[in-house]
């Protein structure tokens, strides 16, 4: 926990009642502070949210030919989302530049690939004037520095992805698969000790069926038109530094004067992403190599959380009024859902107890997926 003290005086002549509600208006100021940072925190995972759980999703399936009944499959699989350009927050009607308390000090706003490397300004203004409240003593202004996370400085990004599959032939032109990838965040957690992940894991499952199986003319000639349906979820819970210190040196020591102490509490974020979809698959089988085309619908949810608080009081020294207090909450709270339309093309090499796949998808952004699976 950190806690910062902001000290401000109020002018002697004015009277005690006016000094305390005077300071209330400008204390209540803080509340803007966590929609502004709910927003930042929107735009800068925009370019995750939207590929990686999708990422996963091409995973699930990429050809058309289904498993003979009571085959058994298991195998590794990767994925890998390309994010150009990656997102910008340029927009001049964007919340994020119209805060008359909150602004950016930097060169542009950060979002995870681009090149930001900003801090957040908050500044206490007088509501009478709407000017900038400055230290009495020294003139100096009256605000304090949040610091956020800097981008990575890429001009095109990726999101990766990795699991285990599984996979079993129903019967009847039908196939089920599944994966699951545990504990992605140790990897996160092994890189650096500020932060912790649990609760993490993935997994999907698909429910593909052949049409061609009750088409005996194109199935024995080698063509395949299957239909599938699949669910993709992931699910995190992030602990470490996440709105960094409150830091500022304003002090003062007047007899009249008023101070704000702010605590601050914030764990980290919990974090969940869904998406569902169905594709068609049109493919040819030649001898070991079989050749698909594909193409779909899919909507992506994705949701933050942000977990602990600040807790802030407007204390007035001299003892005549009762302190204020205010909990600052919320600083991600938001669920976003986009859908998408998408096509491919994937290629499945070998016909035997081991067969390796490749698989391109294009939604706008680009995805590739490969991996190998042993049939038994």
């Amino acid at each position: 926990m950190k806690t910062q003290l902001l000290s401000v005086g109020l002018l002697c002549s004015v009277a005690l009642s006016a000094q305390h509600s005077n300071f209330q208006q400008i204390f209540y100021q803080l509340e803007e502070l966590p929609g502004f940072y709910n927003s930042f925190i929107e735009e800068y995972t925009y370019d995750v949210n939207q590929n990686l759980n999708q990422s996963f999703f091409y995973n699930l399936q990429s050809t058309a030919e289904v498993m003979d009944t009571g085959e058994f499959s298991v195998g590794m699989l990767a994925g890998l989302s390309t994010v150009w350009p990656t997102h910008k927050v340029n927009d001049p009607s964007h919340p994020l530049f119209n805060n008359d308390n909150l602004s950016f000090q930097g060169a542009e706003i950060p979002t995870f690939f681009n090149s930001g490397d900003a801090t957040i300004r908050f500044v206490f203004l007088d509501p009478n004037t709407g000017d900038e409240v400055v230290n009495p003593e020294d003139g100096s202004t009256v605000e304090f520095i949040l610091e956020t996370p800097a981008g990575l400085n890429q001009f095109a990004g990726a999101v990766p992805s990795a699991a285990v599959s599984l996979g079993y032939g129903v019967g009847y032109g039908t196939e089920v698969r599944g994966y699951i990838m545990p504990r992605f965040g140790l990897v996160a957690s092994a890189v650096t000790d500020e932060v912790t992940v649990s609760n993490d894991y993935a997994f999907g499952v698909s429910l593909k069926h052949e049409i061609t199986t009750w088409i005996p003319y194109l199935h024995s000639r080698g063509w395949h038109i299957s239909v599938d349906g699949a669910y993709s979820q992931l699910t995190a819970s992030v602990r470490g530094a996440f709105v960094g210190d409150l830091e500022s040196e304003i002090s003062t020591d007047f007899s009249d004067d008023y101070e704000v102490i702010a605590n601050a509490d914030l764990e980290g974020l919990d974090y969940a992403l869904s998406t569902y979809g169905s594709r068609l698959f049109v493919s040819k089988t030649f001898s070991w190599i079989e050749i698909t085309a594909f193409g779909g619908y899919l909507s992506n949810t994705y949701s933050m959380n942000s977990v602990g608080s600040i807790e802030a009081t407007l204390r007035d020294k001299s003892g005549t009024n009762p302190d204020t207090d205010l909990t600052l909450e919320d600083f991600a709270d938001f669920e976003r859902t986009n859908t998408e339309l998408f096509w491919g093309a994937s290629t499945t090499i070998g016909k035997g107890w081991f067969r390796f796949n490749f698989s391109y998808a294009n939604t706008g952004n680009e995805f590739i997926t490969t991996g190998f699976n042993f049939y038994f």
